[in-house]
């Protein structure tokens, strides 16, 4: 909770819409931890690619499929 609680904080000053709001939250977030860390969270199908979050789901962009949804990944 400590690494979101930042992000949270001032992304909450920037934005009103709720859905766009939890995307930056976690492209933010998520980036913090690659900056550290080579893949996060990595593609069960292809594991030297990290999975993208959009629209409501992390994605594999190479198969340009949804994977799980937020909060779904083990």
């Amino acid at each position: 909770m400590r690494l979101i609680e930042p992000f949270s904080a001032n992304l909450r000053s920037l934005i009103d819409d709720p859905t766009y709001f939890v995307e930056r939250l976690v492209e933010a977030v998520q980036q913090d931890i690659l900056d550290g860390v080579e893949v996060w969270p990595p593609c069960p199908q292809h594991p030297n690619h990290p999975l993208w979050y959009h629209d409501g789901a992390w994605y594999c962009d190479q198969e340009k499929a949804p994977i799980a949804l937020l909060g779904s990944l083990p």
